[in-house]
């Protein structure tokens, strides 16, 4: 434990810093990203910290040259995207674009933190939250087949 979030969960609520961790795997043109965050775990009526609550995520960038970067709609919703297999639903869709507003990426996510996903708020580090990295893993093969089908 080296940071003051994990030795006191408390001092998150006090002072306003979530603690996050972050793991990347690089494509050819898309990058994956699976994102672990903690904050605060409340008692029943919130009066009390009793521990943490973890956030998992796993996220897809597609760069401009991967060859599903056209098949975006930057104009368009979350549900309107290429679809890409990954834990239920995609809950994120962003457009990156840099200082003279070009498009540099799109970004899809899947978070674990709907109905049903309970079990995984609990799990606290990589080997424990196994089937989210393993869903990375797919998505990442996924993202790199479709590189190869139009190559």
């Amino acid at each position: 434990m080296n940071n003051v979030s994990e030795r006191n969960p408390e001092c998150i609520a006090k002072d306003g810093w979530r603690h996050s961790d972050k793991w990347k795997r690089e494509g050819k043109n898309f990058l994956v990203e699976v994102s672990r965050h903690s904050s605060p775990e409340f008692n029943s009526d919130y009066s009390e910290v009793i521990g943490q609550e973890h956030r998992w995520c796993v996220y897809l960038y597609v760069y401009p040259r991967h060859p599903d970067f056209a098949r975006f709609d930057s104009n368009g919703d979350m549900h309107s995207q290429p679809y890409y297999e990954c834990h239920s639903y995609v809950s994120l869709f962003r457009v990156h674009r840099d200082e003279s507003g070009e498009i540099t990426s799109f970004q899809l996510g899947w978070d674990y933190n709907h109905d049903g996903d309970d079990y995984y708020t609990h799990l606290a580090t990589p080997s424990a939250a196994g089937s989210v990295f393993y869903d990375a893993n797919r998505l990442f093969d996924e993202a790199a087949e479709r590189t190869k089908v139009t190559a």
